[in-house]
């Protein structure tokens, strides 16, 4: 090997000593500014860190005081009017009582008034006796003197009611005075309770601001995370090589990152729209039974009503026949003062009486075994009902459950609610058997059978039970 070649070796060694020395310099360089820039990024991270949890820690601290003003404030606003309201009431009661006072000062000051003025005219006309030169008698002078003791009592006792009075107007007054500041207080607290609701509002509006502004340093945190790793792995990149490649899966690396922080805050509302929609469905199952609720309670409340009229109906026919028995006591009665005087045709009359009686109570005894044997057939039929109602409550809560699932496994095609149908061919079939009821009456005697088809009152008493027991079946 000649010289020149090992110059030439030696000359493009040094050039390439000297472009890795640049290399070296320039990678130190970088290597410095990237650790910098990782070392600034970590002080922003807990910088940010700690606003985060100073801004929670804040909200947090406005919560609690928040709910401890309003509950305060609340306890205090209402034993603050319950003691008005007292003190309300008790000066009410002694304003009653002053002015009851009051007015029967003023009558009592009245009548001294109308004596005061009695006497007055009465030593009027002693005077001109006086002044005419008639003396009048000793007696005279001293009724006159006895009038003129009265007079002033009176007098007194008029001052004594007057100044009682004044005491009693005053004590009105301050009353009233009392009242007006109650009521001034009472306002007060409830303009202090609308500024505190409306402080409260204020203070729930920066609640929303501030948590917003979490969630914004959350995501700004997020995203120097990403910052810090890609910075920490900046340096292996340059010392792979500052290539197009190593940029573009730095690239890659800071977009996967993004994604997966964006994955996460949808999977957070997803979770968060799983619990609304349990809500929602806790709350249409809650619906369903506060409906079922209410449609039971109103046909308990039409039942009572029907069940009232019955009684008032039946009030009504005892009264009547209370009335009927007292007024065929007093046709016996009078019978009986008639027939005094002829003891035989008495007698006889009795005996045809006694034994209308004994028809009488035997066609009423059979008729009591029919409504009995009718009671018996209703009582059937109102144990049919109420196992139609159980099978039609059954079937509608079924039905709700039903629509309910196909709610929620087609939420874009959701049916309108119905009330469930109760089948009319089971009302249909009550209405038949109550019919065949009354067509088929057996009676123990045909003179029951007679009496029945005379008390038309009672039929039609029947008539109207079978009426309302149909249509209680048609609303159900």
């Amino acid at each position: 090997m000649s010289l020149e070649e090992i110059t030439a070796k030696l000359v493009k060694t040094e050039k390439e000593l000297r472009v890795s020395k640049s290399q070296c310099g320039q990678a130190a360089f970088f290597g410095q500014q990237l650790l910098a820039e990782k070392t600034r990024l970590q002080g922003e991270l807990a910088a940010a860190n700690e606003t985060v949890a100073k801004e929670r820690k804040r909200c947090q601290d406005l919560l609690a005081e928040t709910v401890d003003i309003e509950e305060r404030c609340e306890r205090d606003f209402a034993e603050q009017k319950s003691a008005l309201n007292a003190d309300k009431d008790i000066l009410k009661k002694q304003l009653i009582s002053k002015q009851t006072e009051a007015t029967l000062l003023r009558s009592q000051n009245e009548e001294a008034n109308k004596a005061i003025l009695s006497k007055d005219e009465e030593i009027k006309s002693l005077r001109e006796k006086v002044q005419k030169n008639q003396k009048p008698q000793t007696s005279d002078i001293k009724e006159d003197e006895k009038y003129i003791r009265q007079i002033a009592a009176i007098q007194e006792k008029v001052e004594e009611s007057e100044s009682q009075a004044r005491s009693l107007m005053s004590s009105l007054e301050m009353a009233k005075k009392k009242m007006d500041a109650g009521d001034e207080r009472v306002k007060e607290l409830t303009e202090q309770n609308r500024q505190l609701v409306e402080s409260n509002d204020e203070k729930s509006g920066t609640i929303d601001t501030l948590q917003e502004r979490v969630d914004d340093l959350e995501f700004e945190v997020t995203e120097l995370k990403a910052a810090a790793s890609n910075a920490s792995t900046a340096p292996d990149a340059l010392g792979q090589g500052n290539s197009l490649f190593n940029e573009v899966e730095d690239q890659r690396k800071l977009t996967a990152q993004k994604l997966r922080d964006l994955e996460e805050n949808y999977k957070g509302k997803i979770e968060n729209f799983d619990e609304l929609d349990k809500r929602v469905k806790e709350l249409t199952r809650f619906k369903i039974q506060a409906e079922k609720e209410l449609r039971v309670k109103r046909f308990t409340e039409a039942d009572n009503s029907r069940l009232a009229e019955e009684n008032r109906e039946l009030t009504e026919a005892r009264d009547l026949a209370v009335q009927q028995a007292e007024y065929y006591k007093g046709l016996k009665t009078a019978t009986e003062k008639e027939d005094a005087s002829d003891p035989t045709q008495h007698r006889i009359r009795l005996n045809q009486k006694e034994a209308e009686i004994r028809d009488l109570n035997s066609k009423i005894h059979s008729i009591m075994l029919d409504k009995i044997g009718l009671s018996d057939k209703i009582r059937d039929l109102n144990n049919q009902l109420k196992f139609v109602e159980e099978k039609n409550a059954h079937l509608e809560l079924r039905i709700s459950k039903k629509t309910l699932s196909e709610a929620e496994s087609n939420p874009k095609d959701l049916p309108v609610t119905e009330k469930p149908h109760i089948q009319e061919v089971k009302s249909e079939k009550i209405a038949q058997n109550s019919a065949d009821i009354k067509i088929q009456r057996k009676f123990s005697t045909p003179e029951s059978e007679q009496a029945f088809k005379e008390n038309a009152e009672t039929e039609a008493h029947l008539e109207q039970i079978a009426d309302n027991f149909n249509r209680d079946c048609k609303q159900q």
